[in-house]
């Protein structure tokens, strides 16, 4: 064979790798972007079984200084009960839930009150004695 030929299939097998690298990478690009839309849903679900548990305590929150204790307690328990067992179901938790179903290393959560309407009497003692308490 000529050195010409040589270059030309050297070059062609090359070429040929190439073609396949990068193929490979958009074909790994697209499924790390599938499993990272599917662990997205799960944690989706999960915070769905997290939103239900809540709703037990909805009444509580229009007392928030009064029923403090009981909400942390009831939002803690619906976030992370049995997080680490192994026979825990992934209903338990928020925490359970995206570590059996997702696979999920780390979880947790961030709660919010967003207030709506005025302020309960105890929250306008609060907000006072904490003004009082700043100068």
């Amino acid at each position: 064979m000529s050195v010409r030929c040589l270059m030309a299939v050297n070059i062609t097998v090359i070429s040929l790798i190439l073609l396949a690298s990068l193929s490979l990478q958009a074909a790994l690009a697209a499924t790390q972007e599938e499993i990272f839309k599917r662990f997205q849903d799960c944690i989706n679900r999960c915070s769905l079984i997290n939103k239900e548990c809540n709703k037990a305590i909805l009444n509580l929150w229009d007392d928030f200084f009064s029923n403090r204790k009981t909400i942390t307690r009831h939002l803690r328990k619906c976030c992370l009960r049995n997080e680490y067992r192994e026979d825990a179901h992934p209903n338990d938790s928020f925490g359970a839930c995206a570590r059996i179903n997702c696979g999920a290393m780390l979880w947790g959560c961030q709660i919010q009150k967003k207030h709506t309407g005025f302020l309960s009497p105890d929250e306008v003692q609060k907000l006072k004695n904490q003004s009082a308490h700043a100068f």
